[in-house]
């Protein structure tokens, strides 16, 4: 890219980093109110947490590794 910015100023950073923090919380159970249990009890939401963390990290390194403006 030609012009650079620092990573904190990227709204695609924050973005990515949210939707991680977000995926671990619904991964974990924290965000459900099913802490602890949330392997054992709600594995349809421990897959939508892992598969939003997963996104998240793919979203953030595809920012990082981005060589073009989109036009």
């Amino acid at each position: 890219m030609e012009d650079t910015k620092p990573w904190y100023a990227s709204q695609t950073v924050w973005a990515s980093i949210i939707q991680m923090a977000v995926g671990v919380g619904v991964a974990t159970g924290l965000l459900t109110g099913t802490a602890g249990t949330a392997i054992a009890t709600d594995a349809p939401g421990l897959l939508v947490g892992i598969a939003t963390t997963v996104l998240g990290v793919w979203s953030l390194y595809g920012r990082v590794k981005a060589s073009k403006t989109i036009g």
